[in-house]
């Protein structure tokens, strides 16, 4: 599930991500370690460095995509919203559920969406 929600949601993470905000949380959490995290943050390109980090972490698993939903939380919430109120149907979420999700916590979120 979760990397199905990465790959669905890469275009707005390569194009919106601060990978140089939330790649050093998930070192600190054990997500990455430094030498992915010197591979990654090696190109100037902004967008490249969003797209190596997608890739490298749709292979880490739930846990790792749950490390990525919280370090959102601190670092960027307004893409964190983005991907559960894009990633629910309207079936799953109501109008009144959808204002609700805002507020979820980032592991509340990873168990709706997977």
């Amino acid at each position: 599930m979760a990397r199905r929600v990465l790959w669905k949601h890469k275009a707005i993470i390569v194009n919106e991500l601060d990978v140089s905000r939330v790649l050093p949380i998930l070192v600190r959490r054990g997500v990455f370690n430094d030498l992915e995290e010197r591979e990654i943050l090696l190109s100037s390109d902004a967008r490249f460095r969003a797209d190596l980090f997608v890739d490298r972490l749709s292979t880490k698993g739930p846990d790792a995509f749950h490390q990525f939903c919280k370090a959102l939380e601190l670092t960027q919430p307004n893409l964190l919203t983005r991907f559960l109120l894009q990633s629910a149907s309207p079936d799953q979420l109501g109008k009144r559920q959808q204002l609700y999700a805002v507020c979820l916590t980032a592991k509340q979120i990873t168990v709706l969406l997977g």
